[in-house]
């Protein structure tokens, strides 16, 4: 486009010519449009300073046209020296990427390598087996001998081939599909998550896997060696075979405290904490003759029988001390009492606390110048040791004692039963407002009668019972315990037509009797004693003591221990002995929160050995 300046320039150019004597034929040219050039004077218009043809009339990538390296030529051109020119065809193999070339890679070209012959890339599905490829063979069959992957075809690549029954692609053998390609199945060893319980890959029907791959369990009905001892099918307990695959009165373990082939050794006592744990309290050494050196033995078990702690406490010594009852606190603290030598009136009630941990917190104890004795312990709902037993007076003899013990040791108040000139308490329960205790009393004209009693928290007697057996003879209630519904049980032994047999009796929450049983050995040869009893959840009583049987040194007891339920019925008996004849006994009795019997006592292990103190622990 021309401008002003144009013009001005043609007007100033004719003025010229005239003063120059130029005539009008002349015909003067405007100039030139100079858009092709870019000023770098080059002539080719691109600015880039490169060398051109210096005309300025040579459009820029046209044929024939300078260029540069920078410079782009036209469609099929191609800027060769200098000059954009027709283009040669490529050519495969000399290393430099041209026209339609994909790649080329010059003389190591090849069919199975990156570039191949033809300057093409190597791909899956071309034919030729390149980098990375296991197979190539050109088709997009994925189930032939290679698949789309150009990869073997084998387990775990997610393509089902002949041979395979599955393949899901991974290498989990806990889903429907084994890592081998087979379909899951019970006998195969891998569990199918969700689908089988367990899988052993046998069919034996005893073991932890049953066939059909469920995990054994107690009441499948299928006793399960080393874990089960029966396994009948049912939850019920006391049919022979327990909810819990044990048969029904079974050993579950025992333990036992030896101090010594000549050394006597007893558990007295024993007591099951809320948490389970186990209380025992005995003497070691003891010996008919009071004056010789027996000691006092405290033990606290794990529920399995193993020992947490053990206490041997010096007392007065060198005579002899013995501990007869324990009772967890709702702490979990440990109260054991008996009664220990006091030089010049023989013995003195004691009660020792422990804490939880064995350490012991405070010794107390207590009596009247004469021998006096501790046999029972209970803490009540105000954290107060109730302690029973006798204390001895000149002017009564024996009287059952009861007091109550703060929790630091401290006499809160205490009361005496006065019958005869030898009443004696042996246990004592606590409950809510009431203490339950049990012993004998001293009945002129009847001997001794077996008596229960309820005492308020002040040691008040709000009603008692007596037992006055058919011999009037020595009749004793040497335990008691408390059922769920406020009903009771004792249990001790009467004087029967040839020596004492076992007595138990059920009353009701008011201390009237509901049944009684009682235990004569077949051999009517010598004493019978039922020394404790205890009250499961379900209401059972259970009875423990000793009894008389034949032997070869014809002093054979053996500990006794006999279920009924509630009402009186046999659910089963146990006589059990240490293996020598002497002396068995079961002395206490507690229950274990499922329904477990723990019993207390002493067994014969070695002819012409002393017993040694032992512990079991029964299934129901």
């Amino acid at each position: 486009m021309s401008t002003r300046a144009d013009i001005g320039l043609v007007v100033a150019l004719a003025i010229g010519l005239v003063a120059l004597g130029c005539t009008d034929d002349v015909t003067v040219e405007p100039p030139a449009d100079t858009e092709t050039g870019d000023g770098d004077g080059d002539g080719d218009g691109d600015g880039d300073g490169d060398p051109g043809d210096g005309d300025g009339d040579c459009p820029e990538g046209t044929l024939g046209c300078p260029c540069g390296p920078n410079d782009v030529c036209d469609a099929s051109l191609a800027c060769v020296e200098g000059t954009c020119d027709l283009a040669s065809d490529p050519v495969c193999g000399d290393g430099v990427v041209e026209g339609d070339e994909q790649c080329d890679d010059g003389p190591t070209n090849s069919n199975t390598g990156a570039c191949k012959l033809d300057c093409t890339a190597q791909t899956c599905g071309d034919g030729f087996v390149g980098p990375g490829e296991a197979c190539d063979d050109g088709n997009e069959i994925n189930d032939d001998a290679c698949t789309n992957a150009c990869g073997q075809p084998g387990c775990g690549d997610g393509i089902l081939q002949d041979g395979e029954v599955c393949d899901d692609g991974n290498a989990d053998n806990g889903d429907a599909c084994l890592s081998s390609c087979l379909a899951a199945s019970c006998g195969d060893l891998f569990v199918q998550v969700g689908v089988e319980d367990c899988d052993d890959g046998n069919e034996i029907e005893t073991d932890a896997c049953l066939p059909g791959c469920v995990a054994a369990s107690c009441g499948d009905g299928v006793i399960w060696a080393d874990v089960e001892a029966c396994d009948d099918a049912n939850p019920v307990d006391l049919d022979g075979c327990n909810a819990n695959c044990q048969p029904t009165g079974s050993l579950i373990w025992e333990h036992s405290y030896d101090a010594g082939p000549s050394s006597c050794d007893y558990f007295y006592g024993v007591d099951v904490s809320a948490a389970g744990k186990i209380a025992a309290v005995g003497v070691l050494g003891k010996a008919p003759d009071p004056l010789s050196d027996c000691q006092i033995i405290v033990q606290v078990l794990e529920a399995d029988g193993t020992v947490d702690w053990t206490s041997i406490p010096q007392t007065t010594g060198p005579n002899c001390d013995e501990g007869w009852a324990v009772d967890f606190d709702e702490q979990g603290n440990v109260w054991v009492a008996g009664h220990v030598y006091e030089p010049g009136r023989e013995r003195e009630q004691w009660i020792r606390k422990y804490d939880p941990v064995g350490n012991a917190l405070w010794s107390r104890r207590f009596g009247s110048p004469a021998s006096d004795y501790a046999y029972g312990l209970a803490v009540d709902s105000l954290g107060r040791g109730i302690l029973v037993g006798a204390i001895n007076s000149n002017e009564t003899g024996y009287d059952i004692s009861v007091q109550a013990i703060s929790g630091n040791g401290a006499a809160v108040w205490s009361k005496l039963i006065h019958s005869g000139n030898a009443d004696f308490a042996l246990d004592v329960i606590t409950e809510g407002q009431n203490i339950w205790v049990a012993g004998f009393l001293d009945v002129e004209g009847q001997n001794q009668n077996a008596w229960a009693a309820r005492l308020d928290l002040a040691g008040n007697v709000e009603w008692s019972h007596a037992h006055n057996g058919v011999f009037s003879g020595m009749d004793r209630a040497g335990g008691i315990a408390r059922a769920a519904d406020g009903s009771l049980a004792l249990a001790g032994f009467e004087t029967g037509a040839t020596n004492h047999d076992i007595w138990v009796r059920r009353l009701d929450a008011g201390g009237q009797e509901l049944w009684t049983q009682t235990f004569d050995d077949e051999f009517l040869l010598w004493a019978d004693r039922g020394q404790e009893v205890a009250i499961d959840g379900q209401g059972n009583i259970v009875a423990v003591g000793q009894h008389w049987t034949p032997g070869d040194q014809l002093n054979s007891f053996d500990a006794w221990m006999r279920k009924y339920d509630a009402d009186g019925n046999i659910v089963w008996s146990e006589s059990a002995s240490g293996g020598a004849d002497g002396e068995d006994v079961w002395f206490a009795v507690d229950m274990a929160a499922n329904n477990e019997i723990i019993v207390a006592g002493a067994m014969t292990t070695q002819i012409g050995e002393c017993t040694n103190a032992v512990l079991r622990r029964y299934n129901p």
